[in-house]
């Protein structure tokens, strides 16, 4: 396997031509230029992975926020499935307020919390 080397800047414009801003994935709104860490970052993600023998054809890209890329990146394609079907499920529990939904209400919240503090305490 060779060596990955970084998307070109011209590459990485057609690609962000290719979903007018929008994560491929979830529909995350991007910013174009934003800097690494910056809210609005994105990947350009691959379709058939890097690590797969995928090559970085345009098209074997698509652009990504750096939450999909990441799950994509450590998982295959059965999990997302899983991961997706699970989050449609779980949202509809949500919104019709059951028990279950406010139990992942409150789960969802506390997680998201958890890493907002990580994230604090990582600046210093």
């Amino acid at each position: 396997m060779n060596k990955r080397k970084s998307v070109p800047k011209s590459l990485r414009e057609k690609v962000w031509s290719l979903v007018s801003g929008r994560c491929h994935i979830c529909g995350k709104r991007l910013k174009k230029n934003a800097k690494k860490g910056e809210y609005g970052g994105w990947h350009v993600g691959h379709i058939k992975a890097h690590a797969r023998g995928g090559s970085q054809a345009i098209g074997n890209l698509l652009p990504t926020c750096r939450d999909c890329n990441l799950i994509l990146k450590h998982s295959g394609s059965k999990r997302i499935k899983k991961i997706l079907r699970l989050g449609v499920w779980g949202e509809a529990e949500i919104r019709g307020k059951t028990k279950l939904g406010k139990q992942l209400s409150v789960l969802y919240r506390n997680r998201k919390l958890e890493r907002v503090r990580r994230r604090n305490d990582k600046k210093g």
